[in-house]
């Protein structure tokens, strides 16, 4: 089969969840044996290359029909904002639609869902955002594909990685400043207004692609006083090296990590702080690290992409 991916950011270059989602998803089906592209409407300066069987190009001078086409693919892989386009112009080319759904915002999500119908595929990271989505199109959800590796983690940072203001930078500047005998480490995000400190114990990195061994490898603790995360790979990546989490009660961490996250339901930064503390404790420490890495390895046997391929071949 083909499948044409039709996205705004290369998940080469733009290191955020939901690009690295899509980027997971592509190489699975590669995997499979399947002749997989990915085109972006933007980054011009990006050449032509193939990456684990996922050829990625940019369109230059091109359009969407033009590649459309060319190429003749069996589905069309949509998300974010190019996702009314690529829906449209597929339809009238009789194409059937994978929409990979990475939040439940009604303004961004809800108009393109609208537009599937009974061929199509609607593909969600969460089951409580795909639970509570309307859509004709056939729907599935597929926790996303983590391209892990084994890294140790010489336990040196608290780390936030995305230090904006919705995911809780304010909150990380204030446990640094109350605690100047810990070091911190804030890691740049693809997206949002990135906050910087004035702090002797935060250190700075830009956004990465080498983030197991720029990030996790060095991590102790991840905080994610997020206000909003639909799944959180963040921290998903971090439970498999054994990372504990402190992390905010939204629905999708509470998904992603089940009982093995450490939730504060609060934006009182002396209530992340117990937290921190409780941590201090090397026993409690090890058995959340075992706790966070067994549930994600549990999560990963199960065959959420598997069930939907199955039936994609159908």
């Amino acid at each position: 089969m083909k499948f044409l991916a039709y996205t705004h950011a290369n998940p080469m270059i733009q290191g955020s969840g939901g690009e690295k989602c899509l980027q997971g998803f592509l190489e699975k089906l590669a995997e499979k044996g399947n002749d997989v592209y990915c085109y972006c409407s933007n980054e011009n300066k990006w050449r032509k290359k193939k990456v684990k069987g996922v050829f990625y190009d940019h369109l230059k001078t091109r359009t969407l029909d033009d590649i459309l086409d060319e190429i003749k693919p069996d589905y069309v892989i949509a998300q974010f904002f190019t996702s009314e386009d690529a829906i449209r112009k597929s339809h009238i080319r009789g194409i059937k639609v994978i929409y990979l759904v990475h939040n439940d915002f009604e303004i961004t999500t809800g108009k393109e869902l609208k537009m599937l119908d009974s061929s199509d595929y609607a593909v969600f990271n969460t089951f409580w955002i795909g639970n509570k989505m309307l859509t004709k199109a056939k729907k599935f959800v597929i926790h996303p594909i983590i391209q892990t590796k084994n890294v140790k983690s010489s336990r040196k940072y608290i780390t936030l990685i995305n230090p904006s203001k919705a995911k809780g930078a304010s909150i990380f500047d204030v446990l640094a400043m109350k605690n100047p005998d810990k070091q911190f480490l804030a890691v740049g995000g693809g997206y949002g207004k990135q906050e910087k400190f004035n702090r002797k114990n935060i250190k700075e990195i830009g956004n990465t692609q080498n983030i197991f061994e720029d990030v996790y490898a060095k991590t102790k603790i991840l905080m994610m006083p997020s206000m909003y995360e639909s799944y959180g790979m963040c921290a998903a990546e971090a439970a498999c090296c054994g990372i504990p989490v402190i992390a905010s009660k939204t629905a999708g961490l509470k998904e992603c990590l089940g009982e093995s996250g450490i939730y504060v339901n609060s934006l009182r930064w002396i209530d992340w702080n117990r937290k921190l503390q409780l941590l201090e404790d090397d026993n409690i420490y090890l058995r959340y690290s075992k706790l966070v890495k067994n549930h994600i390895q549990e999560d990963f046997k199960k065959e959420y992409f598997e069930n939907f391929y199955k039936n994609l071949k159908k």
